[in-house]
């Protein structure tokens, strides 16, 4: 008890707990899970000692605090476990509970509670003997399970550690890289100044949402690549944020078609099964949009609550992504073509191409399961202009973990009337989002960005061209 009320005092006292360099002590595993060398996984929101870091090595070992006391040492990767991870304070050994977590959604418990009691008293008379408000689930006992893996795991770990290659590839821009290339290659200046006011907040907002929503559902990605990716994919789409129609009729800022929009619609009217949960996290996102919890607490909620969650198929994932955005959405049945069209309504915009982002990879996921997470989300940026069966039939039909380059081989041998287009469409993303130059965007000159670095596209005989591109 004592414990509880230090934790309490600490979180409430701080409002933000900024990461240290890696020293002995306690630390909580905040937005995503950890893999354990020999197997098992350390799920977000849980309390672990580190016991030391081998300098030299790829591991840290680890004690997990739980109500027993510590747990036997376990080991994990040094580099997952500090982008994982926030430190907490010195060693204690006494067993702690995430206390802010649980006060908060004993809070929306309420919340939703008191809700529901007024929208139900006119019914008093004829209430049912059960009730019918939601209730607080036992937390869970056994470890989540993910699919996805940071790095692979030797055999024997005295080897030295072989990094996968498509993830060594897929190193993205930083922010502000991400924001410099934008701008170096922007088409209207107007159109860039709507992105620093507007949509960079609501690209940032979503990114937040779904990867809270992911981790929690044991599915490790990161935030800032989600949001370079998205950022990328809607720079992409929206002729440099121009948004407008196109040739093809598709329209807006995520260049949505009717197809597109019908699909969207089915997703969102999804029937989850566990509704009681859907109402605390859109409770959650209430909190958060009225500034009453912080957003590191904002995340460890609602990563909890999903990791709790009843979940039937992967669209029960997309709809506890889309009620816990934190800002004001229209039925569904209102979100038409014309609505989507509109750069006004960036926010549901921007949430609907991540939802159509998300329910891809879920998809591939659930059927390439040794694509790693930020490949998925490559792939899908792609199935995002071609349609996700279109993409695997012409794209993944063969080599799909080889990545961009398999993938492009596999578009110009397809035959496929769309190829060229998703060819460029999928290679100005990677060159949008990939750390390592700022090579142009298709259809735009290697002249065109002369403030930067490694633009000269021409220049590099290995690099991916755009069809057309330097002849």
């Amino acid at each position: 008890m004592k414990a509880f009320i230090i934790l309490i005092t600490i979180f409430f006292l701080i409002p933000s707990i900024f990461a240290l360099e890696l020293v002995e002590g306690d630390y909580y595993i905040v937005n995503s899970t950890l893999d354990i060398a020999g197997g098992g996984e350390i799920p977000p929101g849980t309390l672990v000692m580190l016991s030391s870091s081998n300098e030299g090595r790829w591991d840290v070992n680890l004690q997990v605090s739980g109500r027993d006391g510590l747990s036997e040492v376990k080991r994990v990767s040094q580099t997952w476990f500090e982008k994982s991870s926030t430190y907490f304070g010195p060693v204690q050994e006494d067993a702690i509970e995430d206390a802010v977590s649980k006060a908060i959604l004993e809070t929306v418990n309420l919340s939703v509670q008191e809700t529901l009691e007024v929208e139900l008293a006119p019914l008093a008379n004829c209430a049912p003997t059960s009730s019918i408000r939601p209730k607080s689930r036992p937390e869970r006992d056994e470890p989540l399970i993910s699919n996805t893996r940071p790095v692979p795991r030797p055999e024997n770990l005295s080897m030295p550690l072989t990094i996968n290659a498509d993830l060594d590839a897929l190193l993205f821009k930083s922010d502000s890289q991400k924001d410099a290339y934008l701008a170096c290659y922007e088409a209207e200046a107007e159109y860039t100044d709507d992105y620093r006011r507007n949509y960079k907040n609501s690209i940032s907002i979503v990114s937040r949402t779904a990867t809270s929503v992911a981790n929690g559902a044991s599915e490790r990605i990161d935030e800032g690549d989600f949001n370079a990716l998205l950022t990328c994919l809607v720079f992409r789409e929206s002729a440099h944020f121009k948004g407008g129609s196109s040739h093809s009729g598709a329209v807006g800022l995520g260049q949505f078609t009717g197809i597109a929009v019908t699909e969207l619609g089915n997703i969102l009217n999804h029937n989850v099964r566990d509704g009681s949960s859907l109402n605390e996290i859109s409770e959650l996102g209430r909190l958060w949009a009225r500034g009453e919890v912080e957003e590191v607490d904002y995340q460890r909620s609602l990563s909890r609550v999903v990791s709790e969650m009843d979940m039937n198929s992967r669209r029960d994932e997309i709809r506890a992504f889309w009620e816990a955005l934190p800002f004001d959405k229209p039925a569904p049945a209102a979100i038409t073509k014309s609505y989507l069209g509109d750069n006004d309504n960036h926010q549901i915009v921007i949430a609907s191409s991540a939802v159509m982002l998300r329910d891809c990879s879920l998809r591939l996921r659930n059927e390439r399961s040794s694509m790693n997470a930020n490949l998925r989300l490559l792939a899908c940026a792609g199935a995002y202009n071609m349609g996700v069966g279109g993409f695997k039939r012409n794209a993944l039909s063969s080599n799909s973990n080889g990545g961009i380059e398999a993938w492009v081989e596999n578009l110009r041998n397809s035959g496929s009337n769309q190829a060229n287009e998703t060819i460029n469409h999928l290679i100005s993303i990677n060159r949008c989002i990939d750390k390592s130059n700022n090579y142009p965007p298709c259809g735009t000159k290697s002249s065109y960005c002369s403030e930067l670095e490694n633009t000269d596209i021409c220049s590099d005989s290995d690099a991916l061209k755009c069809v057309g591109e330097c002849r």
